[in-house]
């Protein structure tokens, strides 16, 4: 499920312009949770940016500068587009950085995320090593709530 495709966030000072794709996918593949429990089937969610010149087009792909996982683009972001405000770009990056597919966790619950994933020590509660598996972290429904409300606001008013 598409939240939104090729969405106008904002230009940054030179007026470059920042558009995102956000999409919460159902994936049925067998996983292991953070916490250790099996499951089957989770939501995972996908965010990236595009960052066009000025004069370019989302479009054609003219005048595209980079894209893909370009938060630092976003950062750059100092003029919202229409119903975005500035703590709301803040809020995305935040949500970006924290659960941006959460079915490919590296370390479980019990490891410092901080921490390298082949510097980190192994569980304390099961042994596992990090990075040895992808695990899965359940996408909260409030995540998916507040990335509509931050990038459709007018929807959501209505």
């Amino acid at each position: 499920m598409n939240i939104v495709k090729d969405h106008l966030v904002g230009r940054t000072r030179d007026g470059e312009k920042f558009f995102i794709t956000v999409e919460i996918r159902e994936n049925n593949r067998e996983s292991v949770s953070v916490d250790h429990n099996p499951i089957t089937g989770y939501r995972e969610l996908s965010i990236t940016g595009t960052l066009i010149s000025k004069y370019g087009s989302i479009i054609n792909d003219r005048g595209w500068i980079s894209c893909g996982q370009i938060i630092d683009d976003l950062r750059r972001v100092t003029l919202p587009a229409n119903g975005i405000t500035r703590a709301g770009i803040d809020r995305i990056v935040t949500i970006w950085q924290e659960w941006h597919l959460n079915g490919m966790e590296s370390h479980c619950a019990h490891q410092d995320k901080a921490i390298a994933w082949d510097k980190v020590p192994s569980c304390p509660v099961t042994g596992y090593r990090a990075g040895s598996a992808w695990l899965s972290r359940e996408l909260p429904d409030s995540i998916e709530r507040e990335l509509v409300a931050l990038l459709s606001p007018k929807l959501v008013a209505a």
